[in-house]
């Protein structure tokens, strides 16, 4: 251990570890069981698992004056996250000076959250300033860094969490997770918030196994938050998981926040391929959203339509192809593209019945409507409703839906922050979506389509600013199912 640890925390470091001879699956376990702190030459860990066998080089590291002020008064780093109260007063100095470097010298890392635990734990260890320069230098050029380096890939990772939280977590975190925003899970302020012990086991595991790692461990997270009766609902809105109240968290709970992360690798079935296809999802919206997501939703349904085939076949529409329902999948919010579609509601088996379609969804948290009229037999309307609530009465739903048009293309309109938030309104005689985008009457012949404010969208059979009436020929409805890999 260095210098730059606190001196309350070090120890001499008489255990050894066989680090470069431990095959792979032996070296994971142990270092999830947590590495001893007081180990000889964890540099050679580090090395193994940052350099990949590449070689360390004799760097030059000159010192930074007024670092930490030049890292605070930069967009890169988040000043809330440098909480390492384990590292000494030089340690906290040379964590700025390496950030300040990454600020002066990686212009590609625009915002990463992340990074100031990571050099702080490789300081503890590792003496030579210019080695641990090379190990953050190699680690955030990686392709496989596993730690935000924008801030694009940030939201893309929260989001992802609150999306595997909806398909993998139960009890009453889905309807909070459905109302707050993703960045109000507040997990990297509770990881840098932990003991000195916990940082180093967190960023052993995360940079030996990769992104799973934080994944994992917002969920445990979240599940932990859970059983100290949070993330509930109260008086109709979220309850917020500030930064006060995490600290209140761990001072109460010291012996169970020691195991938050053990309790994220229990988590079962969580398949990596899909937290990628999700965060790679979210990316892509998040950049098209940046550059106007309309202009480029077509070409985006068109291009990865292909991926959804299978789940759009065992939809079995008789409304729309199967080329046209993997399109639709290839818009929805990146949680529901890696879910089934179900049909639990048809004109064809039910009959024109609204209080059918109504008792359908009772418990539905998400859905899709598609429709043909009497407008045009080449045309199908319909709108996926994400955030409902149950029973469905009044104004319900949130930011995820959408309306759409089934035509030659699939044609999307969608809801942005600035606009009103009239998603859907249920009432016992019509279903209003988007404040006039669809409305769908109890009988299913009364029904109407015009531009809305909500979605920014035309009137949905004509295109265009007009009112129209139509009468429902067909009407099918869709709830989501959990792939068994999620």
């Amino acid at each position: 251990m260095t210098d730059f640890l606190h001196e309350d925390l070090r120890a001499e470091p008489t255990q050894e570890v066989p680090f470069e001879t431990l095959k792979p699956d032996k070296l994971k376990a142990k270092v999830r069981q947590g590495l001893p702190l007081a180990v000889k030459e964890k540099e050679k860990f580090y090395k193994r698992v940052i350099l990949q066998g590449k070689p360390l080089l004799g760097v030059e590291f000159e010192s930074i004056d007024n670092a930490l002020n030049e890292v605070w008064n930069c967009t890169k780093f988040d000043r809330r996250l440098f909480r390492f109260e384990w590292l000494s007063e030089s340690g906290q100095q040379l964590v700025g000076e390496v950030m300040a470097r990454i600020h002066r010298s990686q212009p590609q890392i625009t915002f990463c959250p992340l990074i100031g635990i990571v050099v702080g734990v490789l300081v503890t260890f590792i003496d030579d300033r210019g080695k641990i320069w090379q190990m953050i230098e190699h680690l955030i050029q990686s392709e496989s860094c596993p730690i935000a380096r924008s801030s694009t890939q940030a939201d893309a990772d929260d989001l992802t969490i609150r999306d595997l939280g909806l398909l993998k977590l139960k009890g009453k975190l889905k309807p909070w997770l459905l109302q707050i925003s993703s960045s109000a899970i507040n997990w990297r302020f509770f990881l840098c918030s932990l003991s000195y012990e916990s940082c180093v086991r967190f960023v052993d595991c995360l940079l030996l196994e990769g992104a799973k790692v934080k994944f994992r461990f917002a969920l445990a997270f979240l599940n932990f938050c859970s059983s100290q009766g949070r993330c509930v609902i109260i008086d109709g809105s979220p309850d917020e998981i500030d930064d006060d109240l995490i600290l209140q968290m761990i001072e109460d709970n010291p012996s169970d926040v020691e195991k938050i992360l053990k309790k994220g690798f229990d988590i079962r079935n969580l398949q990596m391929a899909i937290v990628k296809q999700l965060v790679n999802r979210h990316k892509m919206l998040l950049d098209l959203r940046a550059d106007g997501l309309e202009a480029q939703m077509s070409r985006l349904s068109q291009k990865h339509a292909g991926e959804f085939y299978a789940q759009a076949k065992h939809a079995s529409s008789s409304l729309i192809s199967i080329n046209s329902m993997s399109r639709l999948f290839a818009i929805l919010p990146p949680r529901f593209s890696v879910q089934n579609l179900e049909k639990i509601f048809s004109t064809t088996t039910d009959g024109y019945a609204y209080q059918t379609a109504l008792r359908k969804l009772a418990d539905e948290p998400a859905c899709v409507i598609l429709m043909k009229t009497d407008f045009s037999p080449d045309v199908s309307i319909g709108a996926v409703l994400c955030g409902m609530k149950s029973p469905k009465t009044g104004l319900i739903g949130n930011g995820e839906s959408f309306v759409f048009r089934v035509e030659c293309e699939v044609e999307s309109w969608f809801w942005h922050s600035e606009m009103p938030t009239q998603f859907a309104h249920f009432s016992p005689g019509n279903l209003n979506i988007g404040n006039g985008a669809l409305t769908i009457n109890d009988d299913l012949k009364n029904c109407s389509t015009c531009s809305s404010e909500v979605f920014s969208s035309p009137n949905l059979l004509s295109r265009d600013g007009s009112f129209n009436r139509f009468q429902v020929i067909q009407m099918e409805i869709f709830a989501f199912s959990s792939f068994e890999s999620i």
